[in-house]
């Protein structure tokens, strides 16, 4: 953005623009003009599409972006003619064929399993700083797409003091009927917060942990990590994890731990990053009925995510935005624009978290 800044003659296309609201932040910083579309790699599916088609710009700004710019910088006539052939596919995709053309999705339900209060504090670009205002929009923008319900971690308590994940439940209570919490665990206090576990799980409005070992530099077989892992197993609570293909979270330093603790229920967040991180990740869910992949970033490697979903069964796969930190309609058109019917994607959306949120048990 510093070039756009510097330089009015330099253009930016939107292919691997997953940041949230990222085509609003263009149109107002340097107009719709200079920004054109692209699509990305094939594993990003119709990601780039939704995320136009969603965007709160003029139905004049989404034309330029479209093709009016290309158009002209390339000095080639419009044609107002659509020469790409309709797949045969789209007769079982009636979700997609709805959400790619900027409708809301009012007819299936959807929760989304990764999410993130505002703002982040990771060097995202925000135009909202204030959190309760944050939070406001974010529940306008699930209201906009179709999104029923998200479960996320409150940003500070990730980075700050643990204790702070109080003031998430503060914040957030007057959107339960919306939004559930991940109780963010940081290993480098686990001494700390271990024994207020019962106080904050009692509440119902944290339904699992989220720990980040890439973030936090301590690998998942430390056994900083045993409260959580013992915890979740005893009251059958989820525990969404920050995977890559790294010495800290790699979704195979999960083999052991996942059998040991048949009671939680294990969610690779990302799908394990990469494309090693990515084979780890479904090696595992086939060996562990108590491993899922998590959608959200695993645009990451070439491979089809559509071949992970066929290798551990629609039944593995839950459906997650990184919202606030990725734009919510471009992971969820890229869910819903992959090479499967709607039938074979549907369990992700709600279905498979609310069985693993159906086995909970509360904490006497």
């Amino acid at each position: 953005m510093d070039l756009l800044w510097r330089c009015p003659n330099t253009y930016i296309d939107t292919s691997w623009l997953h940041m949230n609201e990222i085509i609003e932040v263009l149109v107002e910083q340097f107009g719709s003009n200079r920004v054109l579309f692209g699509i990305g790699y094939k594993s990003h599916n119709g990601a780039a599409i939704s995320c136009l088609m969603h965007a709160r710009i003029t139905p004049q700004q989404r034309e330029q972006i479209a093709h009016s710019n290309a158009e002209s910088l390339l000095k080639i006539p419009s044609t107002g003619k659509n020469y790409a052939p309709k797949s045969n596919l789209l007769k079982y995709k009636p979700l997609w064929e709805k959400f790619r053309s900027g409708n809301t999705l009012d007819n299936v339900e959807i929760i989304d399993a990764h999410g993130h209060t505002p703002p982040l504090t990771r060097g995202w670009i925000f135009r909202q700083s204030d959190i309760k205002k944050g939070i406001e929009e974010t529940i306008v923008k699930m209201d906009d797409l179709g999104i029923n319900r998200i479960i996320l971690t409150y940003e500070p308590a990730l980075f700050g003091p643990p204790l702070s994940n109080q003031e998430a439940e503060k914040i957030l209570k007057p959107y339960r009927n919306r939004l559930s919490g991940y109780l963010a665990f940081n290993p480098l206090y686990s001494e700390e917060i271990s024994p207020y576990f019962d106080r904050f799980f009692k509440t119902g409005f944290f339904v699992g942990f989220k720990i980040l070992p890439d973030y936090h530099g301590v690998p998942l077989t430390d056994p900083s990590y045993i409260p959580v892992w013992e915890y979740a197993d005893r009251y059958k609570r989820p525990i969404l994890i920050h995977t890559w293909n790294g010495p800290y979270d790699s979704p195979s330093m999960l083999s052991n731990i996942s059998k040991k603790y048949r009671g939680a229920s294990f969610i690779l967040g990302h799908s394990g990053g990469g494309t090693r991180g990515r084979l780890e990740a479904e090696e595992l869910a086939l060996s562990s009925d108590n491993v899922y992949l998590e959608f959200c970033g695993s645009f990451t490697t070439p491979r089809p995510f559509e071949t992970s979903l066929q290798i551990v069964g629609k039944e593995k796969i839950l459906y997650g935005s990184d919202t606030i930190g990725h734009d919510m309609a471009w992971e969820l058109g890229r869910y819903l624009s992959m090479q499967v019917a709607d039938q074979d994607l549907l369990p992700g959306l709600a279905t498979n978290i609310k069985k693993i949120l159906s086995k909970i048990l509360m904490p006497a």
